[in-house]
């Protein structure tokens, strides 16, 4: 009788896979080392692991360790702090609308429709909306995205 292997958790296997002591982010160094991606790649390089029965990006499972809780449908990460593929550091990257809902059938103003928070956790208060092109967003997210171009530059 064949022996079952124990099934590891995908937090356990993520950190497996991840060297921590990366180069510093280019773009925000203050963000700190890359985690560079030691586990398998996709067929055009991009960090991939197993989970839930099927592959996907490491990002986006870093991601969702990190914050507990699952990348909101229809956003993409995309990384702000460097421009290292293998990276997996959660706080390199950020939930963005993808390019193809923005211009295709989703508005800022359907995507925040009857939410209560945004992606990022913040309250949708009437302090913390910030009216923007198209809709609203998240003032909070608006304040920390400008102060990290500032840093950037």
């Amino acid at each position: 009788m064949p022996v079952a292997r124990p099934k590891i958790p995908v937090e356990e296997r993520f950190f497996a896979n991840v060297d921590t002591d990366g180069p510093i982010a280019d773009l925000r160094p203050d963000l700190g080392p890359c985690w560079l991606w030691t586990g398998h790649l996709t067929g055009d390089g991009y960090p991939e692991i197993y989970r839930n029965g099927h592959n996907t990006h490491a990002h986006r499972v870093g991601w969702e360790i990190a914050w507990g809780k699952p990348i909101p449908k229809g956003l993409r990460l995309k990384h702000f702090a460097c421009t290292r593929r293998l990276c997996v550091n959660p706080d390199h990257v950020r939930p963005k609308v993808a390019v193809e809902n923005v211009l295709g059938s989703i508005n800022l103003a359907e995507w925040n429709e009857g939410r209560s928070h945004c992606v990022m956790g913040h309250q949708f208060t009437k302090p913390n909306i910030i009216y923007v092109p198209g809709g609203w967003a998240c003032r909070e997210c608006r304040i920390e995205v400008a102060r990290e171009r500032r840093k950037a530059s």
